[in-house]
């Protein structure tokens, strides 16, 4: 196994936007997802409440309303938030 060149303290872990946000989740949903792996297979049992998790959590600035998150299974080729605008110039300035 390969040496470990960096590990982050418990306080960096704690306060890396990754734990607030599982903690969002936890507390909006009623959850005790605990760590990656149960992010992770949060977000692939509940692709579309994930989502819209994202962009409630991140604040994510758009305009309209969106009729859906996904528009289809499987994916690709499905669109995503349909009906809502992202201006990209606004994300990046």
């Amino acid at each position: 196994m390969p040496e470990i060149l960096w590990e982050p303290n418990r306080d960096d872990v704690d306060n890396s936007n990754m734990v607030k946000f599982i903690d969002f989740i936890n507390k909006n949903h009623n959850l005790n997802i605990n760590e990656y792996n149960d992010l992770f297979n949060y977000s692939i049992k509940n692709i579309e409440v994930f989502w819209k998790d994202i962009m409630e959590y991140f604040s994510i600035k758009s305009h309209g309303n969106y009729e859906y998150i996904l528009s289809k299974y499987p994916m690709p080729g499905n669109k995503w938030f349909g009906g809502l605008k992202l201006n990209y110039a606004e994300k990046c300035f």
